[in-house]
């Protein structure tokens, strides 16, 4: 069972969509479902944030951990450029997949306007 987990795990893709309106910037990251098999009730999704790309995967901030369930987070963030990554966590077998694909937003807009990304789907 380790190794399907680990499998599964490894090919998490992330999705980008953000809504440029008004300070602060809404940003919505979404991934492939986990299959029901394999979603464990201790399986999470960790979403790791950095506004530079030069910066060490292993030292970027963890933003937010939800649950497999769900394949959606919503994040609010200031102005600029930023990139995200995501992991799948076991609590029970205390197992990290590999960083998934790199999403990232364009520097942030002032204007007015609607922007999607769609990157790993």
């Amino acid at each position: 069972m380790k190794k399907t987990i680990l499998i599964t795990m490894a090919v998490l893709g992330l999705a980008l969509t953000t809504q440029a309106q008004l300070l602060p910037k809404t940003v919505t990251l979404a991934w492939d479902p986990i299959p029901p098999l394999q979603n464990t009730p201790d399986l999470t999704v960790r979403i790791y944030h950095e506004t530079s790309l030069v910066v060490p995967k292993a030292l970027w901030v963890m933003l937010a951990e939800v649950p497999a369930t769900n394949n959606t987070a919503t994040i609010t963030l200031q102005p600029g450029q930023h990139f995200f990554v995501a992991k799948s966590y076991s609590a029970f077998w205390k197992l990290e997949s590999d960083f998934s694909n790199v999403a990232q937003t364009p520097p942030a807009p002032s204007d007015l306007f609607n922007l999607t990304i769609r990157l790993g789907l």
